[in-house]
């Protein structure tokens, strides 16, 4: 196990691990450290605590002196003359791009400057601009509107201080499933940050929502089955198709034959059971009397008409 100290850069930054040595650090303390990109103050925000063996961990060089707290008064003095000068170079130039934030290094060898714009952007001009003025490296980086948000704050809907400049360290991605999860407006307005974007706190909550709406299913499934007994006979999907099948029509053709077949029986009692005796019968019963009638009306052809011999 080792000991180290956790110490940030920025209010919003991550904790970074670095060695303290023997320093006796608090909380709250300024502190210069070895980084990769040089000399560096940072704070101290949370106090000595056991790791895991790191192979080359980073130290802690000093705390911050009274001649240090000076070059970071003068490193700020410094840093509102590099922004001006930018963002009049910037116009001048006509350059789609907008400034956010210009950091200095501690020991002022390099300057970074933020910005955003919608696509790529040609500032080689404005960078021999800024070098030969100020006499330092110059770094260009390009953020989104969430950066740009966390860099500038400011106030959510809610009516505190944005998450992202308070306690977000990493950017999760957030959809608008998490917003119809939770039930909420989809409006663009009300589910929408300072930045334009979802906002953010779509995020904490989401999971719990998830676990109590797969919980609520389960329950609501239980109580159905206890509740409600299910005392249909099981049916084979193919028994299914076959009820749910329309009716063909040879099937109806002999459905209508079976019908005016049912028509032309007579049915009678037997003396022996009771029961209805059916007997089929292709045409009805004509009397003998009427088929002489008929035969004679064949034979002389029409009413009304005589044969001429």
């Amino acid at each position: 196990m080792q000991n180290v100290v956790g110490i940030r850069f920025k209010d919003t930054g991550k904790i970074y691990d670095f060695d303290p040595g023997d320093l006796e650090l608090k909380t709250g303390d300024l502190v210069i450290v070895d980084s990769e990109k040089g000399n560096v103050i940072g704070k101290v925000v949370k106090e000595t605590y056991a790791i895991d063996v790191i192979p080359s961990p980073r130290k802690v060089l000093r705390k911050a002196s009274e001649e240090d707290l000076r070059r970071i008064e003068e490193n700020e003095k410094l840093k509102i003359e590099t922004s001006e000068f930018c963002r009049i170079r910037i116009k001048e130039m006509a350059l789609p791009m907008r400034l956010v934030e210009t950091e200095l290094s501690f020991d002022g060898s390099k300057a970074i400057f933020y910005f955003t714009s919608e696509g790529r952007v040609d500032f080689r001009e404005l960078v021999k601009d800024l070098a030969a003025k100020f006499k330092t490296r110059i770094e260009m980086k390009q953020i989104g509107v969430r950066d740009e948000a966390r860099f500038l704050g400011g106030f959510g809907c809610c009516g505190r201080t944005l998450c992202c400049e308070t306690f977000i360290k990493d950017f999760e991605p957030v959809s608008i499933r998490m917003a119809k999860k939770q039930e909420l407006a989809l409006n663009p307005a009300k589910i929408s940050g300072v930045c334009g974007r979802l906002m953010c706190c779509l995020v904490f909550e989401y999971e719990i929502y998830d676990e109590i709406k797969k919980d609520r299913t389960e329950l609501r499934s239980t109580e159905k089955s206890s509740s409600e007994p299910d005392d249909r006979t099981s049916v084979s999907p193919a028994e299914l198709k076959i009820q749910d099948r329309p009716p063909s029509p040879r099937t109806k053709a002999e459905g209508i034959n079976d019908a005016s077949a049912s028509k032309g029986k007579a049915a009678s009692l037997s003396p022996v059971t009771g029961q209805k005796n059916v007997k089929e019968e292709r045409f009805p019963a004509i009397s003998d009397a009427k088929r002489k009638r008929r035969r004679r009306r064949r034979r002389r052809g029409p009413e009304g008409n005589t044969q001429q011999s």
